[in-house]
Order: C-alpha cells, then structure tokens, then sequence
C-alpha cells in the first residue's frame, strides 16, 4: 500500500521560488515534485551518513555539477588532467570513511584505531598515486612540470626520515 501524501502549504521567499523554478530533478517539474524531491534528498543526505556507500554517492553528487563542468572545459579545449580526476574519485572515499567509520561509543578504542589505519591508508595511496604522476617526463597533468616542481622538497622529507630511522635503527 502506497504511502499517504499528507497537504502541506508553506509561504516561501521570492527568492525561493526563482530557485524552485530553475531547480532541476529526475521526474520532477511541479514546484511540488521538486519539494519532494529536495525533501527526498535530504532525507537520503541525513540516512546516509550511517551507510560508507551511500555517504561516497552523495558527495560524488555535490561534486558532480563541478566534474561535468571540469570535463566539458577539458572537452573544448582538447586538455584532459589525471590529477584532478584522481582527486574527484578520491574524495568521497575519504569524506564517507570520515562520516560513517567513526565509533558510536566515545570508548571505542578499536574503532578509533581501525578509522586512524583506513584513513592514512587512503591517504598514503593517494600520496603514492601522485608520486607516480611525477616520475615520467610528461606528467598526465595540464601543467607537464606541476608535479615534478614539487618532488624535490617530497624528496627531502624522505631524506629527514630516512636519517631519522637510521639514528634510531644505529
């Protein structure tokens, strides 16, 4: 049995109806189709904070608007940059790991650990991802030199930690 529609009637801004009107949804044409399916939204954005998947879909969502306009800028000016997809693919991982893996229980110690681990493991894969970016002539970035420029301090650092773990293995 379908659920019951229940009338509701709201005064909005001026303001609010231009949006309304310009407002876009699947199936949606009538201010009313589009409330219900902002309310829809909303309902999907509150739920899915419990659930890693559906947390990465919905900021993948919010960048969506951003990535089309990213890849038709590449489209007409024949440019395409590894890196900024990489980026737009690894962000709502890392969003929805922060938003769904931290523990109920404040003295979840295991949890804590476990959300620390996922979250330099996602890191530490992105960092490795760039890194390779760098190590051909040509980086797969709009700008050929943009990660080459930045490895010579990556590769000081990894100096400093090689010293260090030598003075605490010697």
């Amino acid at each position: 049995m379908p659920a019951k529609n229940i009338p509701l009637s709201l005064r909005i801004t001026e303001e609010d109806a231009e949006f309304l009107a310009k407002y876009s949804a699947p199936d949606a044409t009538t201010p009313s189709e589009k409330m219900r399916a902002i309310l829809a939204g909303e309902r999907r954005r509150a739920e899915g904070l419990k659930d890693y998947a559906e947390c990465a879909a919905m900021v993948s969502d919010l960048l969506a608007p951003s990535l089309s306009q990213l890849r038709r800028l590449h489209g007409e000016r024949d440019l395409h940059s590894i890196f900024a997809y990489r980026l737009y693919d690894w962000l709502p991982e890392l969003i929805a790991m922060m938003m769904t893996e931290v523990p109920e229980d404040e003295n979840a110690e295991e949890g804590l650990k476990r959300l620390e681990k996922d979250l330099a493991d996602h890191v530490f894969e992105l960092i490795e991802e760039v890194l390779r970016l760098g190590l051909t002539s040509r980086s797969r970035t709009l700008d050929p030199k943009l990660i080459q420029d930045r490895l010579p301090s990556a590769f000081e650092l990894f100096e400093l930690i090689q010293l260090k773990k030598g003075n605490e293995n010697g």
